[in-house]
Protein backbone atom coordinates (compact mmCIF):
# COMPACT_ATOMS: atom_id res chain seq x y z
CA UNK A 1 0.00 0.00 0.00
CA UNK A 2 1.19 3.56 -0.66
CA UNK A 3 0.28 6.90 0.81
CA UNK A 4 -2.35 8.69 -1.18
CA UNK A 5 -6.03 9.04 -1.65
CA UNK A 6 -8.36 6.57 -3.36
CA UNK A 7 -11.75 8.03 -4.19
CA UNK A 8 -11.34 10.66 -1.51
CA UNK A 9 -10.41 8.18 1.26
CA UNK A 10 -7.00 8.30 2.98
CA UNK A 11 -4.98 5.09 2.77
CA UNK A 12 -2.61 4.21 5.59
CA UNK A 13 0.55 2.22 5.00
CA UNK A 14 0.67 0.15 8.17
CA UNK A 15 4.26 -1.07 7.74
CA UNK A 16 5.60 2.45 7.36
CA UNK A 17 3.48 3.66 10.30
CA UNK A 18 4.94 0.96 12.56
CA UNK A 19 8.49 1.58 11.37
CA UNK A 20 8.21 5.26 12.30
CA UNK A 21 7.10 4.43 15.86
CA UNK A 22 9.77 4.60 18.55
CA UNK A 23 10.02 1.83 21.13
CA UNK A 24 9.75 3.68 24.41
CA UNK A 25 8.99 3.30 28.10
CA UNK A 26 5.25 2.92 27.43
CA UNK A 27 5.83 -0.13 25.23
CA UNK A 28 8.09 -1.73 27.85
CA UNK A 29 5.37 -1.27 30.50
CA UNK A 30 2.78 -2.68 28.10
CA UNK A 31 4.83 -5.81 27.41
CA UNK A 32 5.54 -6.36 31.13
CA UNK A 33 1.84 -5.93 31.93
CA UNK A 34 0.84 -8.43 29.24
CA UNK A 35 3.37 -10.93 30.56
CA UNK A 36 2.00 -10.56 34.09
CA UNK A 37 -1.57 -11.00 32.89
CA UNK A 38 -0.60 -14.15 31.01
CA UNK A 39 1.33 -15.47 34.02
CA UNK A 40 -1.44 -14.93 36.58
CA UNK A 41 -4.10 -16.10 34.15
CA UNK A 42 -2.36 -19.44 33.78
CA UNK A 43 -0.98 -19.94 37.27
CA UNK A 44 -4.21 -21.61 38.36
CA UNK A 45 -3.36 -24.59 36.18
CA UNK A 46 -0.19 -25.10 38.19
CA UNK A 47 -1.83 -24.54 41.56
CA UNK A 48 -4.67 -26.95 40.84
CA UNK A 49 -2.20 -29.84 40.64
CA UNK A 50 -1.43 -29.30 44.32
CA UNK A 51 -5.01 -28.49 45.35
CA UNK A 52 -6.71 -31.38 43.51
CA UNK A 53 -6.12 -34.07 46.19
CA UNK A 54 -7.56 -31.81 48.90
CA UNK A 55 -10.57 -30.95 46.74
CA UNK A 56 -11.13 -34.64 46.06
CA UNK A 57 -11.02 -35.54 49.75
CA UNK A 58 -13.09 -32.56 50.88
CA UNK A 59 -15.87 -33.21 48.38
CA UNK A 60 -15.54 -36.99 48.66
CA UNK A 61 -15.04 -37.50 44.95
CA UNK A 62 -13.30 -40.36 43.23
CA UNK A 63 -10.26 -39.70 41.07
CA UNK A 64 -12.30 -40.50 37.97
CA UNK A 65 -15.05 -38.04 38.92
CA UNK A 66 -12.49 -35.32 39.61
CA UNK A 67 -10.94 -35.98 36.21
CA UNK A 68 -14.30 -35.36 34.55
CA UNK A 69 -14.65 -32.11 36.51
CA UNK A 70 -11.30 -30.75 35.34
CA UNK A 71 -11.84 -31.95 31.78
CA UNK A 72 -15.23 -30.27 31.68
CA UNK A 73 -13.73 -27.00 32.87
CA UNK A 74 -11.19 -27.05 30.03
CA UNK A 75 -13.89 -27.81 27.48
CA UNK A 76 -15.97 -24.98 28.92
CA UNK A 77 -13.07 -22.55 28.57
CA UNK A 78 -12.57 -23.54 24.95
CA UNK A 79 -16.26 -23.19 24.11
CA UNK A 80 -16.43 -19.88 25.95
CA UNK A 81 -13.38 -18.53 24.12
CA UNK A 82 -14.85 -19.49 20.76
CA UNK A 83 -18.44 -18.35 21.32
CA UNK A 84 -18.41 -15.60 23.94
CA UNK A 85 -15.63 -13.55 22.35
CA UNK A 86 -17.42 -13.63 19.01
CA UNK A 87 -20.75 -12.68 20.60
CA UNK A 88 -19.10 -9.92 22.61
CA UNK A 89 -17.79 -8.34 19.41
CA UNK A 90 -21.18 -8.69 17.76
CA UNK A 91 -23.63 -7.60 20.48
CA UNK A 92 -21.37 -6.04 23.12
CA UNK A 93 -19.57 -7.27 26.19
CA UNK A 94 -22.17 -6.17 28.75
CA UNK A 95 -25.00 -8.41 27.43
CA UNK A 96 -22.61 -11.37 27.21
CA UNK A 97 -21.39 -10.84 30.78
CA UNK A 98 -24.99 -10.58 32.05
CA UNK A 99 -26.02 -13.78 30.27
CA UNK A 100 -22.95 -15.64 31.59
CA UNK A 101 -23.66 -14.42 35.14
CA UNK A 102 -27.27 -15.60 34.90
CA UNK A 103 -26.12 -18.97 33.56
CA UNK A 104 -23.70 -19.33 36.49
CA UNK A 105 -26.51 -18.45 38.91
CA UNK A 106 -28.65 -21.25 37.49
CA UNK A 107 -25.87 -23.72 38.36
CA UNK A 108 -25.70 -22.51 41.99
CA UNK A 109 -27.57 -24.53 44.62
CA UNK A 110 -29.88 -22.31 46.67
CA UNK A 111 -30.91 -23.49 50.11
CA UNK A 112 -32.73 -21.67 52.82
CA UNK A 113 -34.02 -21.63 56.35
CA UNK A 114 -37.65 -20.49 56.37
CA UNK A 115 -38.63 -19.48 59.89
CA UNK A 116 -39.37 -16.64 62.27
CA UNK A 117 -36.48 -15.14 64.23
CA UNK A 118 -37.29 -17.19 67.34
CA UNK A 119 -34.02 -18.25 68.99
CA UNK A 120 -34.91 -21.94 68.97
CA UNK A 121 -35.39 -21.96 65.17
CA UNK A 122 -31.68 -22.71 64.77
CA UNK A 123 -30.42 -19.81 62.68
CA UNK A 124 -26.95 -20.00 64.24
CA UNK A 125 -26.79 -23.76 63.60
CA UNK A 126 -27.74 -23.17 59.97
CA UNK A 127 -25.06 -20.50 59.51
CA UNK A 128 -22.37 -22.58 61.23
CA UNK A 129 -23.21 -25.54 58.98
CA UNK A 130 -23.02 -23.34 55.90
CA UNK A 131 -19.65 -22.04 57.07
CA UNK A 132 -18.31 -25.60 57.15
CA UNK A 133 -18.96 -26.04 53.43
CA UNK A 134 -16.25 -25.02 50.95
CA UNK A 135 -16.89 -22.15 48.54
CA UNK A 136 -16.19 -24.53 45.66
CA UNK A 137 -19.39 -26.42 46.48
CA UNK A 138 -21.41 -23.62 44.89
CA UNK A 139 -23.98 -23.19 47.66
CA UNK A 140 -25.75 -19.96 48.56
CA UNK A 141 -27.86 -19.76 51.70
CA UNK A 142 -30.96 -17.69 52.37
CA UNK A 143 -32.71 -16.81 55.62
CA UNK A 144 -36.39 -16.23 54.92
CA UNK A 145 -38.46 -14.67 57.68
CA UNK A 146 -38.24 -11.95 60.30
CA UNK A 147 -39.00 -11.01 63.90
CA UNK A 148 -42.52 -11.60 65.23
CA UNK A 149 -42.16 -11.20 69.01
CA UNK A 150 -42.13 -8.01 71.03
CA UNK A 151 -39.28 -9.02 73.35
CA UNK A 152 -35.67 -9.22 72.19
CA UNK A 153 -34.93 -12.11 74.56
CA UNK A 154 -37.28 -14.36 72.59
CA UNK A 155 -35.71 -13.81 69.17
CA UNK A 156 -32.50 -13.05 67.37
CA UNK A 157 -31.99 -9.76 65.56
CA UNK A 158 -30.92 -9.22 61.98
CA UNK A 159 -27.75 -7.52 63.23
CA UNK A 160 -26.92 -10.55 65.38
CA UNK A 161 -27.36 -12.90 62.41
CA UNK A 162 -25.17 -10.69 60.25
CA UNK A 163 -22.44 -10.79 62.91
CA UNK A 164 -22.58 -14.59 62.91
CA UNK A 165 -22.46 -14.53 59.11
CA UNK A 166 -19.30 -12.43 59.19
CA UNK A 167 -17.62 -14.54 61.90
CA UNK A 168 -18.25 -17.70 59.84
CA UNK A 169 -16.69 -16.12 56.73
CA UNK A 170 -20.00 -16.17 54.87
CA UNK A 171 -20.05 -12.61 53.55
CA UNK A 172 -21.50 -12.72 50.05
CA UNK A 173 -22.81 -16.27 50.50
CA UNK A 174 -25.92 -15.58 52.60
CA UNK A 175 -28.96 -13.51 51.68
CA UNK A 176 -31.53 -12.16 54.15
CA UNK A 177 -34.90 -12.13 52.43
CA UNK A 178 -37.09 -10.87 55.26
CA UNK A 179 -40.75 -11.68 55.72
CA UNK A 180 -42.50 -13.23 52.72
CA UNK A 181 -46.30 -13.17 52.71
CA UNK A 182 -46.55 -16.40 50.71
CA UNK A 183 -43.85 -18.73 51.99
CA UNK A 184 -44.53 -21.23 49.18
CA UNK A 185 -43.15 -18.72 46.66
CA UNK A 186 -39.89 -18.54 48.58
CA UNK A 187 -39.68 -22.32 48.96
CA UNK A 188 -40.16 -22.94 45.24
CA UNK A 189 -37.20 -20.65 44.58
CA UNK A 190 -34.96 -22.90 46.70
CA UNK A 191 -33.37 -26.25 45.87
CA UNK A 192 -33.02 -27.38 49.50
CA UNK A 193 -35.10 -26.35 52.52
CA UNK A 194 -33.48 -26.61 55.94
CA UNK A 195 -35.35 -27.10 59.20
CA UNK A 196 -32.85 -26.49 62.03
CA UNK A 197 -34.94 -26.06 65.19
CA UNK A 198 -32.92 -26.76 68.33
CA UNK A 199 -35.98 -27.65 70.42
CA UNK A 200 -38.79 -30.16 69.67
CA UNK A 201 -41.75 -28.83 67.70
CA UNK A 202 -45.28 -30.24 67.95
CA UNK A 203 -45.59 -30.41 64.16
CA UNK A 204 -43.33 -28.41 61.85
CA UNK A 205 -45.46 -26.62 59.27
CA UNK A 206 -42.43 -25.52 57.22
CA UNK A 207 -41.50 -29.17 56.71
CA UNK A 208 -44.94 -30.06 55.37
CA UNK A 209 -44.97 -26.98 53.13
CA UNK A 210 -41.51 -27.73 51.77
CA UNK A 211 -42.49 -31.31 50.99
CA UNK A 212 -45.67 -30.13 49.27
CA UNK A 213 -43.58 -27.74 47.14
CA UNK A 214 -41.54 -30.71 45.90
CA UNK A 215 -38.26 -29.66 47.49
CA UNK A 216 -35.63 -31.72 49.27
CA UNK A 217 -35.94 -31.04 52.99
CA UNK A 218 -33.43 -31.51 55.82
CA UNK A 219 -35.20 -31.93 59.15
CA UNK A 220 -34.14 -31.48 62.75
CA UNK A 221 -35.06 -34.86 64.21
CA UNK A 222 -37.01 -34.03 67.36
CA UNK A 223 -40.65 -33.83 68.40
CA UNK A 224 -43.44 -33.95 65.87
CA UNK A 225 -41.09 -32.92 63.08
CA UNK A 226 -39.42 -36.31 63.32
CA UNK A 227 -42.76 -38.07 62.79
CA UNK A 228 -43.64 -36.22 59.58
CA UNK A 229 -40.84 -37.69 57.46
CA UNK A 230 -39.23 -41.01 56.64
CA UNK A 231 -35.45 -40.53 57.13
CA UNK A 232 -33.48 -41.04 53.94
CA UNK A 233 -36.64 -41.31 51.85
CA UNK A 234 -38.80 -38.20 52.16
CA UNK A 235 -36.16 -36.10 53.95
CA UNK A 236 -32.71 -36.21 55.49
CA UNK A 237 -32.58 -35.91 59.28
CA UNK A 238 -29.95 -34.37 61.58
CA UNK A 239 -29.70 -34.06 65.34
CA UNK A 240 -30.97 -30.73 66.76
CA UNK A 241 -28.14 -28.22 67.16
CA UNK A 242 -25.60 -30.44 65.36
CA UNK A 243 -24.04 -28.06 62.82
CA UNK A 244 -21.56 -30.68 61.61
CA UNK A 245 -24.31 -33.22 60.99
CA UNK A 246 -26.39 -30.61 59.18
CA UNK A 247 -23.41 -29.66 57.01
CA UNK A 248 -22.94 -33.30 56.03
CA UNK A 249 -26.60 -33.61 54.98
CA UNK A 250 -26.35 -30.43 52.96
CA UNK A 251 -23.17 -31.63 51.28
CA UNK A 252 -24.81 -34.94 50.43
CA UNK A 253 -27.80 -33.31 48.71
CA UNK A 254 -25.65 -30.75 46.90
CA UNK A 255 -23.18 -33.25 45.47
CA UNK A 256 -25.75 -35.93 44.63
CA UNK A 257 -28.33 -34.46 42.26
CA UNK A 258 -30.08 -37.81 41.82
CA UNK A 259 -30.58 -38.17 45.57
CA UNK A 260 -31.87 -34.61 45.79
CA UNK A 261 -34.40 -35.29 43.04
CA UNK A 262 -35.52 -38.60 44.60
CA UNK A 263 -36.00 -37.10 48.04
CA UNK A 264 -37.93 -34.15 46.58
CA UNK A 265 -40.22 -36.41 44.54
CA UNK A 266 -40.85 -38.76 47.47
CA UNK A 267 -41.55 -35.78 49.74
CA UNK A 268 -44.13 -34.43 47.30
CA UNK A 269 -45.90 -37.80 47.06
CA UNK A 270 -45.90 -38.21 50.84
CA UNK A 271 -47.27 -34.70 51.36
CA UNK A 272 -50.09 -35.28 48.88
CA UNK A 273 -51.06 -38.45 50.70
CA UNK A 274 -50.62 -37.31 54.31
CA UNK A 275 -51.88 -33.74 54.07
CA UNK A 276 -54.51 -34.00 51.35
CA UNK A 277 -57.56 -31.98 52.35
CA UNK A 278 -60.27 -34.57 51.75
CA UNK A 279 -58.32 -37.16 53.75
CA UNK A 280 -57.86 -34.77 56.67
CA UNK A 281 -61.55 -33.85 56.61
CA UNK A 282 -62.64 -37.49 56.51
CA UNK A 283 -60.45 -38.31 59.52
CA UNK A 284 -61.12 -35.21 61.62
CA UNK A 285 -64.87 -34.78 61.02
CA UNK A 286 -65.80 -37.98 62.95
CA UNK A 287 -64.00 -36.53 65.97
CA UNK A 288 -66.08 -33.37 65.78
CA UNK A 289 -69.27 -35.42 65.35
CA UNK A 290 -68.37 -37.49 68.39
CA UNK A 291 -67.70 -34.43 70.51
CA UNK A 292 -70.89 -32.75 69.29
CA UNK A 293 -72.91 -35.89 70.06
CA UNK A 294 -71.54 -36.14 73.54
CA UNK A 295 -72.45 -32.55 74.28
CA UNK A 296 -75.98 -33.12 73.06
Amino acid sequence: MTDGRVRGTAVLDVSQFLERLEFGRFHVKLIVLCCLVTFFDGIDFGIIAYAAPYIRDDMRLSGEALGWVFSSSNVGQILGAVTCTYLADRIGRRPVIIVCALFAALLTIAMGLVATFARWKGHATFLRALGMLPDSLGVRGYIVGGPVYTTDASQVSLEELKRVTGSEGLDGRVGFVGHVANSADAMRALDIIVHASTEPEPFGLVIAEGMACGRAVIVSGAGGAREIVTPGVTALVHEPGDAQGLAERIRLLVTDGDLRARVAAAARDAAEHAFERSRMVSEISPVYRLLAGERV
